[in-house]
């Protein structure tokens, strides 16, 4: 993965070895989503890339997660809204009930409204860039999900932790890290 995330990465001919790279961890309001377990988990972990010669920094960011999570929620609502209007009454008996609710609001929400999400959005990235040129960070690290997935195939988890870089459109890369007492 960390070929193909930077050239060279390894190449101490080039001064480059993986320890040279920052990674840091966005602490705060996000973070605190994690449950205990997953927390544990994560610090686990994160030992262990120190332990591997990590430079890793923990940097307050996203205090205004609620807010970005909300106007992201909104922005896919209205896009899924507008992408699905054409055909939506025709067809509306063979969507899912929260498929059927997420359209339904997001054709409540006016062109105008959605254009200042898409306008966040973009500062929103543009914020999260500008932070990484200021602390010299390589790459964020952090927990794909809130917990390990549940049992059996109906889900996969709490997505929310991908939230903030699904909404800024950058990469995002999830690498499994082992397992915990639950598997």
């Amino acid at each position: 993965v960390m070929s193909v995330m930077s050239d060279g990465w390894n190449d101490p001919k080039n001064g480059n070895t993986a320890r040279d790279a920052v990674f840091a961890i966005p602490e705060g309001i996000y973070l605190d989503r994690i449950t205990e377990n997953g927390r544990a988990f994560f610090e686990n972990q994160i030992k262990r890339l120190i332990r591997a010669g990590c430079n890793i920094k923990r940097v307050p960011m996203f205090s205004d997660f609620e807010t970005r999570a909300k106007e992201h929620r909104y922005l896919i609502a209205g896009e899924m809204g507008r992408y699905h209007k054409p055909w939506f009454e025709t067809h509306r008996s063979l969507y899912r009930p929260r498929t059927l609710e997420q359209i339904e609001f997001g054709l409540t929400l006016d062109d105008d409204e959605l254009e200042v999400f898409r306008e966040k959005r973009i500062q929103f990235r543009n914020a999260i860039e500008s932070r990484m040129t200021a602390e010299g960070i390589d790459y964020w690290i952090c927990p794909p999900a809130t917990d390990h997935a549940p049992k059996g195939l109906d889900g996969t988890g709490d997505a929310v932790m991908n939230l903030p870089w699904t909404s800024a459109g950058v990469p995002a890369v999830t690498l499994p890290a082992g397992l915990d007492e639950y598997g």
